[in-house]
């Protein structure tokens, strides 16, 4: 089966900084700010969202770039 994810595509995502995903809940850091690992999970999530419409059924997408 052959496809193409159009190059350029967009999602957006969006979250809330709250005391779950400070750096101090998620041992990243000692600050009360939003934690890196959820920034790089909202990331990931706004990559699923831009890429899984354009998938097969049953295709999803492994990122190595």
């Amino acid at each position: 089966m052959e496809f193409n994810i159009k190059a350029n595509s967009t999602a957006e995502v969006s979250e809330k900084c709250t005391e779950n995903n400070t750096a101090i809940k998620l041992g990243s850091g000692k600050s009360p700010v939003y934690a890196t690992p959820a920034l790089v999970a909202l990331m990931e999530n706004a990559a699923i969202n831009a890429c899984d419409p354009q998938l097969p059924e049953g295709y999803n997408t492994v990122g190595i770039a």
